[in-house]
């Protein structure tokens, strides 16, 4: 007598694809929380000013000459 084995295999591939798709996904999501928190001092979060100095533009343009 021979047995059909196929619907065992099936089975068995779709727990052990099922498993290894939930072990990847936990292992993204702990990697994802681990992640520290960049820690700033004052100096990074103070506000840059966006005005240009052009006395020292000038300055550039003529040492170029």
């Amino acid at each position: 007598m021979k047995k059909n084995h196929t619907q065992e295999i099936l089975l068995i591939a779709i727990l052990a694809l099922t498993s290894a798709f939930l072990y990847i996904y936990l292992s993204i999501f702990q990697t994802l929380q681990k992640t520290p928190q960049p820690i700033l001092n004052s100096q990074e979060i103070r506000v840059l000013d966006p005005k240009l100095d052009e006395k020292l533009l000038e300055e550039l343009e003529q040492r170029r000459m």
